[in-house]
């Protein structure tokens, strides 16, 4: 089974192509907690961010 697809299930996305935005959305997150975490400095303006 395409690997695609499993995943388009797995999160309920209505359409295939919407997985793939679905996932780099969630990248960027990650990325951007990853960020935060090994940044030197925690500022109020860093919490705002990853809200």
């Amino acid at each position: 089974r395409n690997e695609t697809a499993l995943i388009q299930q797995r999160i309920d996305a209505s359409r295939i192509n919407s997985v793939t935005k679905i996932i780099i959305s969630c990248w960027i997150h990650v990325a951007k907690t990853m960020k935060a975490v090994f940044n030197k400095k925690f500022t109020s303006d860093s919490y705002e961010e990853l809200q």
